[in-house]
């Protein structure tokens, strides 16, 4: 390019000083075009079927920023998302590119009639047309020499089987300035008869010179035939963006509602409040309506025993449904949050991307809701670590040997401190780190600190809360219990089941035995050993056939005939156990975890130590009240009527004084 100079002033000499004269260096804008890349990514969400995207582009995260805020405003252009949900028969992704024939066209489009360029595509197969239009420069030189950029409007226009031209994409402005050639892409979407022909028509007038600068030519086009796989039961997301905006490809993030789950019919999921928290009107049926999204950790589990696809295939008839309905009642509990404010006791939120043995999966998920399942009576059980009444008594009435076999653990598996690490929504799902202390604890033996992962928890509250169960079940559930029970017991009890036990050997005093005869309002006792109990709120607690522990106030004792002031629902078998308990001295609850057949009709039982009170020290900072097992409480009375003697021997040479 040749620069030319234009004098746009002149002066003249005055005052005898002679004269002078000046000129103007043009200048040149920088270029302000680009020739557009676009890149296209297609990420595997989950299984399906799933609930979606959340808000669209405001649930995708590009680099970690949001593609839309809020508000509805963009942080990137040229950005174009296609989503499905994971359905059976979803349709394939218009936008995943397969076979593409490029054709060379090299002809320039003018305004007029005549000017346009006009194509056609016949084969049948094709899906999208790719069109690439070229401008060698696009500027223009002012009359001061100055060159800045330039403008030029085009329409793309397309006619199905003969019917007409129709604008597509409305009119074409390319806007900028590019001293080098500039292409730009647009994709045609075929969605009528062939053949196809389409057509670029010039709109800005035909106004190109050297100084005007704005010739637009068809370069190419592209067949383009998709890859029509629908990938079912897989969803997915397609995205398509300027590549200008990004050194390499971005990382993606997803805020997604996940796989839906089969509910109970009664249920209905929060989508507003507590978003995936399940409410339940009236009794349910046992039956379950259509797979929703919730994030209930108790249907998400049953979802994955029963599916046959994804899951484990474990039939429903060998499931209760209504362990899974009590868990689920009770995850949903809205509990302080920690920041002021309300959320369920328990959510999952979990990704599973691994290839893992079921049975560690299922415990993985149990421990969410600080539960464990186990196979037996032909069915899987589930069980939840959560408040229970006594559900049946134990002594050395109907333990064999009538011995109990205590075991604690040692200091340094008491933990102090705890680091809990979940996963933020802040933090669009990276990993978060709470830090939770038991000040009395440390007072006692120093920081002994455990690192905690919080298992498909996306909660700050959620994993406080998991961090104060820890500490505080370590420092005050660590016994354990060891005894064997014959046959009659062995077959009732079964792990998760809370126990009154009451221990001689512990308590001083004899608080259980058989039941030699029973109405439903009076009980006769095998003994009358230490039934004297006062009036200090003495209960008595039965074995019923039904299985269940009934519990009376008893109203007067007469040798071993024990009153009780309400019926029974039936009178106490005989030989069934008893336990009587009053304000001072109380039985040892614990927790059966585990119960194993031995030889001759023997069963030996392991449980662990029992506090009810635990709960509310976890969900609202109560202090831990602790049960009084021994009557031995108050302290003794100072010694009376004590004499002393003084007097003098010697040993080993030594004088000594001795009383």
């Amino acid at each position: 390019m040749t620069e030319s100079k234009y004098i746009t002033g002149a002066g003249g000499g005055g005052g005898g000083k002679g004269g002078g004269g000046g000129s103007r260096t043009p200048t040149e804008a920088d270029d302000s075009l680009q020739s557009i890349q676009f890149a296209s990514v297609l990420d595997l969400l989950s299984e399906g079927e799933i609930e979606g995207i959340v808000g669209g582009a405001k649930g995708i995260f590009l680099d970690g920023t949001p593609v839309t805020n809020a508000d509805g405003s963009n942080n990137f252009t040229g950005f174009f998302l296609d989503a499905r949900t994971g359905t059976q028969d979803q349709t394939y992704i218009p936008s995943t590119e397969g076979v593409q024939t490029e054709v060379a066209v090299g002809v320039e489009f003018t305004q007029g009639s005549g000017g346009e360029v006009t194509r056609q595509i016949t084969n049948t197969n094709v899906d999208r047309v790719r069109v690439t239009v070229l401008i060698p420069s696009l500027q223009k030189i002012e009359d001061d020499g100055d060159i800045v950029g330039n403008e030029v409007t085009y329409q793309i226009q397309v006619q199905y089987n003969g019917g007409g031209f129709q604008t597509v994409g409305g009119d074409q402005t390319i806007k900028g300035k590019s001293s080098d050639q500039y292409l730009r892409d647009h994709i045609i979407e075929l969605t009528g008869d062939f053949p196809v022909d389409i057509s670029l028509v010039r709109v800005t007038e035909n106004n190109q010179t050297t100084k005007n600068q704005n010739r637009t030519f068809w370069s190419s086009f592209t067949e383009i035939v998709d890859d029509k796989f629908t990938y079912p039961n897989t969803a997915l997301s397609f995205l398509r963006f300027d590549s200008r905006q990004f050194q390499n490809v971005p990382t993606r993030k997803y805020l997604i509602h996940g796989i839906k789950v089969a509910i109970p019919s009664n249920a209905t999921v929060d989508l507003t409040t507590h978003i995936g928290r399940i409410t339940y009107s009236g009794v349910w049926d046992g039956t379950f309506k259509a797979a929703t999204w919730t994030n209930d950790p108790a249907w998400c589990l049953w979802d994955l025993l029963t599916n046959t696809r994804y899951g484990a295939g474990v039939p429903e008839a060998s499931l209760d449904r209504y362990d899974f309905f009590a868990v689920s009642q009770y995850c949903n509990v809205l509990v302080d949050d920690g920041d002021g404010g309300q959320e369920p006791r328990f959510s999952c939120n979990l990704l599973i991307n691994q290839r893992r043995e079921v049975f560690n999966v299922i415990q993985e998920m149990a421990s969410i809701f600080r539960g464990i399942s186990y196979y037996g009576a032909g069915s899987l059980v589930l069980l939840q670590d959560r408040p229970s009444t006594p559900q049946y008594a134990l002594g050395p009435a109907n333990v064999v040997g009538g011995l109990f076999e205590y075991s604690g653990s040692s200091i340094r598996s008491r933990h102090t401190c705890a680091t809990v690490s979940y996963q933020s929504y802040e933090e669009q799902g990276d990993v978060a780190f709470e830090y939770v202390r038991d000040e009395d604890a440390i007072a006692k033996y120093g920081i002994n600190n455990k690192e905690i992962k919080a298992v498909g928890c996306y909660s700050r509250g959620q994993a406080i809360r998991l961090g104060k169960w820890t500490l505080l079940s370590e420092q005050n559930l660590s016994e354990t219990c060891n005894f064997s029970v014959g046959i009659d017991s062995g077959i009732v009890l079964r792990p998760g089941m809370v126990v009154d036990i009451a221990d001689p050997l512990r308590g001083v005093l004899r608080r259980n035995g058989r039941v030699s005869s029973a109405t439903t309002t009076q009980v006769t006792v095998d003994s009358a050993t230490n039934l004297s109990v006062g009036t200090d709120s003495p209960t008595i607690s039965v074995l019923l056939s039904t299985g269940l522990v009934e519990t009376r106030s008893i109203s007067s004792v007469s040798g071993t005939a024990v009153n009780v002031s309400a019926a029974f629902s039936e009178a106490p078998a005989v030989n069934s156990p008893w336990l009587i308990q009053t304000e001072s001295v109380q039985s040892q609850q614990f927790r059966v975890i585990s119960v194993t057949e031995g030889e001759d009709g023997v069963f030996g039982v392991t449980a662990i130590k029992y506090n009810n009170s635990i709960y509310n020290a976890v969900e609202q900072d109560i202090n831990l009240t602790q049960r009084i097992i021994l009557p031995l409480i108050a302290p003794p009375l100072s010694p009376t009527n004590v004499a002393a003697v003084e007097y003098l021997y010697e040993e080993n040479g030594i004088l000594s004084t001795g009383v």
